[in-house]
């Protein structure tokens, strides 16, 4: 019914509207990427108090920290490992010992 030139013609657009599909995919997943890869993060807020100071003094350690715009001094009993807490539970110190004797030891505070 229909001759060669009309069905290659036919096969043409086929392949043509095919080639222009993967095409646009192409693109629009590059335009994605490029989204995706860019932006900006926004944070507000404020530090209303200051990191605790911690003080070494021989075998005797201690934290002062601002607690409700006044300074409070903390002990930290180095005896143990165990974790304390102090500044109403805001701060938190753990002592381990790096060697049997007792001698060197990392004291990790952290802060919430």
């Amino acid at each position: 019914m229909y001759g060669n030139s009309y069905l290659n013609w036919r096969k043409g657009i086929l392949l043509s509207g095919m080639m222009m599909a993967v095409m646009q995919g192409d693109a629009l997943a590059s335009e994605q990427r490029a989204v995706v890869a860019s932006g900006q993060v926004h944070f507000s807020g404020q530090i209303y108090e200051p990191a605790c100071q911690i003080q070494v003094e021989t075998s005797n350690v201690s934290s002062d920290c601002f607690n409700q715009g006044k300074m409070a001094r903390q002990p930290i009993d180095v005896s143990t490992s165990d974790v304390q807490t102090f500044n109403q539970n805001r701060t938190r110190s753990q002592l381990n010992w790096l060697d049997s004797a007792q001698r060197q030891g990392l004291l990790t505070i952290s802060y919430r």
